[in-house]
């Protein structure tokens, strides 16, 4: 189990331990669900500005314009996800500042909540309760798996 931990820790699938990259090991991430890792992402960053919103968010705003922004734009966000990521944004980050990005599918009601928001760890102290899932999975372990043959192949999916 040990064993099993460091290595998620040390290629850090999801980007957030802030483990070194090192060329052909752990340079092309391989995170997965964006409702999962999201958060996990902004809880380690501790950004100062969060744009949060859908796809349209994720592709037309860079963080690199501001200094401390964080995006936080997830394909296919749904209003009824707002709620609980804004939340999260607030309990366990340091922003000072939210933009939020609305768009009219945001709130099609015939979409259901993707699962992937149902297992995402949410709210005060998001890091420490995910170590379990982040280091200790399968699912993690698999994703380090992916981000390693990724980045000895040079293959770019996420940064």
């Amino acid at each position: 189990m040990l064993l099993s931990g460091g290595i998620n820790w040390l290629i850090d699938p999801f980007s957030i331990y802030g483990a070194p990259l090192i060329d052909r090991l752990n340079t092309h991430k391989s995170p997965g669900a964006p409702r999962f890792f999201k958060p996990l992402q902004a809880s380690a960053r501790q950004p100062s500005v969060v744009f949060l919103g859908s796809s349209r968010t994720q592709v037309g705003l860079d963080p690199d314009d501001l200094l401390g922004a964080y995006n936080f734009g997830i394909p296919g966000l749904r209003a009824a996800e707002y709620n609980g990521y804004v939340e999260h944004i607030l309990a366990d980050t340091e922003a000072k500042r939210l933009v939020i990005g609305l768009d009219f599918l945001s709130f099609n009601d015939a979409r259901t909540v993707e699962g992937s928001y149902t297992a995402a760890v949410l709210g005060k102290n998001a890091l420490l309760r995910s170590i379990s899932e982040t280091l200790f999975s399968y699912n993690a372990l698999d994703r380090s798996r992916k981000t390693f043959r990724r980045s000895y192949k040079g293959i770019t999916v996420y940064h």
